[in-house]
């Protein structure tokens, strides 16, 4: 999942746009340097607070995965007294952070699929009448919609339910996560 997001984030558009749009490439690599200099000068960058939950839900899953694997240290007092219950914890957060995110949520809708290719058909490009007039296909919402939607908002309030209770275990193991 961070492959797909990095590749996104940090490119802007998806690698093939820049085969029809080789111009853009220039201007993206002129600001993922501009960004890297910010990170590296103040450990953040201007990109970064323009979507504070897509960066947190992306980085702090690969911090605590990386502290699991790599650290060498644990805190050695309940409820973390042996490594591989601190590095169970770490996985267990950053599993519980990244389930969290847009894509997950896409990836646990069984209606996703299907939706998209509805607003594919529904937003296609307008047709000429017998007249030589543009006419725009007109669809009412549907079924699909309603599920689709319905199973958002299920999902989205299961996302807030568990990013609250991360935040909590963060919050109360805060000055443990070292090593």
């Amino acid at each position: 999942m961070s492959k797909h997001y990095n590749s996104v984030w940090h490119w802007g558009y998806r690698p093939k746009y820049y085969l029809t749009h080789p111009w853009e490439w220039f201007g993206q690599l002129w600001r993922n340097i501009r960004a890297a200099h910010m990170r590296c000068t103040r450990g953040w960058c201007y990109s970064d607070v323009w979507d504070w939950d897509c960066w947190f839900m992306h980085t702090i899953p690969e911090m605590f995965r990386h502290l699991a694997d790599k650290g060498s240290a644990y805190p050695g007092m309940a409820p973390f007294e042996t490594p591989e219950k601190w590095h169970d914890w770490l996985h267990k957060m950053a599993n519980q952070i990244e389930s969290c995110t847009e894509e997950a949520q896409e990836k646990n809708n069984e209606y996703y699929e299907d939706y998209i290719k509805h607003i594919m058909d529904k937003y296609a490009p307008p047709e000429e009448d017998g007249e030589g007039n543009l006419v725009w296909p007109h669809h009412e919402r549907t079924e699909l919609d309603d599920k689709y939607f319905n199973r958002c908002n299920e999902l989205g309030q299961q996302a807030q339910t568990d990013i609250e209770d991360a935040m909590n275990q963060l919050g109360k193991y805060f000055y443990k996560i070292w090593d």
